[in-house]
């Protein structure tokens, strides 16, 4: 039963209702042994509004709707009949012939059964309800076939906005009894009025929205003079909480629209290093901003800020305490904290927070229940990361031959969203040449950086080892020139890279594969003789992590198969051979020994495998790193394994 607004004035309402009873066609009379059957006959009240009866600000006048109701309390039964109208302001119900009607209410759903004296203010509402307008407690006492209605009680309406989709119930609360029965009594002037009581009490609405929306409720409350705090939340984090800093009056027929408030966590702001607007702030000009919830809420709230040069650097403020909150691990550090979660100290302190970023403005998400931070891409859809920040990976950044890069500037990593095990950086092509070189280094130093383990042209969609000593330039042609995106895990073992265009998904293709496609034998095996570079593939092994070059034989007289791999050129590229630990050692079969890469030297030992006089098949670790012999056609198992 919902009542229409027509418009908001200083006018106040008042009811003036008439009762007729339509005539009965008499029946005939019952035969003396038929039972007397009580009549039910149609009552009809009809409505109108008078224009200025009572001060009620922002309420105005109204019309009935369909379905609204009265409740009529029908002295000679005993109980209240409710009628309702279709909107046009005949209100109409059946009830015993002869009823007599004294005590009415609006809505019908504030009187109490059986008790004409007493109504009952809800103790919750539901949204359509609450937000509905519907809530003016009204009485009239028939006169005749007159009902004029008059206000009990007072009318508060609390407006939120950007109230979040997540955001499952309202609670208005206070020191005064709000709900429940009261008693219809009487004030100073003779009117009727419901006064609250003394015991504490609250009143909710339960809320539903699929999208973050603002919201106006409309609360009946008793009058008197009281305190009230209003409440919004999901039932495990509050959103929003306001009360009154002194005791409010509620005057009967009186209307109080409070200020609308916005869903905000003023509780922690942002202070620091960064830009707003196209201006670079810094920790001296105490400019803050605000977080506000996400939409899909579950306890997360968002600021979004502007990066002026590759990084911020800020803390947590609360201004009213004048405390300062950061990460909770004691060290300034630069890290990159996106798609991953970062732990803030519950004490108010901890160390400043910095991210760098190629970005221009990030969505910093913090979650006070959880005391955790992180960050995204403006713009990027929110999701909740599930591990928190690899320290080690977040101190390195791309250095390398690009776009705008000549060794000489450090490109810094990003999260992946929907990873943890990776970070990214998004690079340019030359416009002279589609590929680029690159290493990954820490802190700005040579001296500890990541790369591969072997110089070669690698290409797009390929994942490749990474390694920290001994490494070499990774160098990438994809093909054609533009925007890539380059990936370092976490754990700084792999690489790969992706067109900018290409969603994120981690290569199934491996290093091993475009190696094997590139390497040949060359040396005294299988019949050849140091001046033919014999191309043989490299057959998968039954297991993954080793590559298998099946029946290969000695030449004949020589005391081991002599030969090094490499890519077609002893000046360049890949060569293997033995280390020089094993320099002229000739290894036995069913033992595995380490292999030696050196980028563009022929020089390295030659690797030299014993037979027990037939094929065997050599098997090479994938990551180039061992070697180890079977006789042809035995069973594939690592040797001490």
């Amino acid at each position: 039963m919902v009542m229409k607004k027509l418009f908001y004035s200083l006018a106040a309402l008042a009811l003036i209702c008439s009762c007729t009873q339509e005539p009965v066609t008499p029946e005939e009379t019952p035969a003396d042994d038929q039972p007397v059957s009580s009549e039910l006959v149609t009552y009809t009240f009809h409505a109108t509004a008078d224009d200025v009866k009572a001060t009620i600000s922002d309420a105005g006048a109204f019309a009935w709707s369909a379905n609204d109701a009265v409740a009529v309390w029908n002295e000679t039964a005993g109980e209240f009949v409710t009628f309702t109208t279709t909107g046009d302001g005949n209100f109409s119900a059946s009830a015993v012939s002869g009823a007599v009607f004294t005590t009415a209410y609006y809505p019908a759903s504030i009187a109490v059964a059986g008790d004409p004296a007493k109504v009952n203010l809800a103790a919750s509402y539901t949204q359509a309800e609450a937000t509905g307008g519907k809530f003016f407690a009204m009485t009239a006492t028939a006169n005749g076939d007159q009902l004029d209605f008059t206000h009990i009680a007072s009318l508060l309406k609390i407006t939120i906005n950007d109230v979040p989709a997540s955001a499952t119930q309202l609670t208005l609360s206070s020191d005064a009894t709000l709900c429940g029965q009261f008693t219809v009594g009487t004030d100073a002037s003779s009117n009727k009025i419901i006064t609250a009581g003394s015991t504490a009490s609250s009143v909710s609405v339960a809320l539903s929205n699929s999208a973050k929306t603002d919201l106006a409720f409309y609360f009946p409350v008793p009058t008197g003079t009281y305190n009230y705090t209003i409440t919004l939340g999901d039932g495990t984090t509050t959103m929003l909480t306001q009360g009154t800093s002194a005791a409010k009056t509620f005057n009967r027929a009186s209307f109080h629209g409070l200020k609308a408030l916005t869903v905000s966590y003023t509780d922690k702001v942002i202070i620091g290093r960064y830009s707003d607007g196209g201006t670079t702030y810094d920790w001296s000009d105490a400019h803050l901003i605000s977080f506000t919830p996400v939409d899909n809420f579950s306890g997360w709230n968002k600021a979004t800020i502007g990066v002026p040069d590759y990084y911020v650097d800020f803390k947590l403020y609360n201004p009213s305490g004048n405390v300062y909150t950061g990460k909770n691990y004691g060290n300034d550090d630069t890290r990159s904290i996106a798609t991953t979660t970062m732990p803030i100290a519950s004490d108010g302190a901890g160390s400043n927070i910095k991210i760098f970023t190629n970005k221009s403005a990030l969505d910093v998400y913090y979650s006070p229940s959880e005391n955790k931070l992180f960050a995204l891409p403006a713009g990027e859809a929110f999701v909740v990361p599930v591990a928190e920040a690899d320290p080690a990976v977040d101190e390195y950044a791309f250095i390398g031959w690009c776009d705008g890069n000549d060794w000489n500037s450090d490109y810094f990593l990003e999260g992946v969203s929907g990873s943890n095990d990776w970070r990214v950086v998004r690079v340019t092509t030359r416009g002279d040449s589609p590929h680029f070189s690159f290493q990954f280094r820490k802190n700005g130093a040579w001296s500890d950086c990541v790369g591969g383990i072997y110089d070669y042209h690698r290409s797009v969609n390929t994942l490749y080892y990474a390694k920290t000593t001994n490494r070499s330039d990774i160098t990438l042609y994809p093909g054609s020139a533009g925007d890539y995106n380059v990936f370092l895990k976490t754990d700084l073992s792999a690489v790969f890279v992706l067109p900018a265009t290409t969603a994120f998904s981690v290569p199934t293709k491996k290093e091993q594969e475009d190696l094997v496609s590139i390497l040949s034998v060359i040396g005294g095996i299988n019949g050849t003789n140091w001046d033919t570079a014999f191309p043989l593939e490299f057959a998968a092994a039954d297991n993954h992590d080793w590559y298998a070059l099946k029946n290969a034989t000695k030449i004949s007289g020589w005391g081991a198969m002599v030969f090094k791999l490499y890519n077609g050129s002893w000046g360049k590229g890949v060569n293997i051979g033995w280390p020089s630990s094993l320099d002229g050692s000739i290894g036995a079969m069913n033992t595995i020994y380490p292999l030696y890469l050196r980028d563009g030297d022929g020089d390295i030992p030659n690797i030299q495998l014993g037979t027990d006089g037939g094929s065997v098949d050599i098997y090479i670790k994938a990551d180039l790193s061992q070697i180890f012999t079977l006789s042809h056609g035995a069973a594939f198992a690592v040797p001490g394994a």
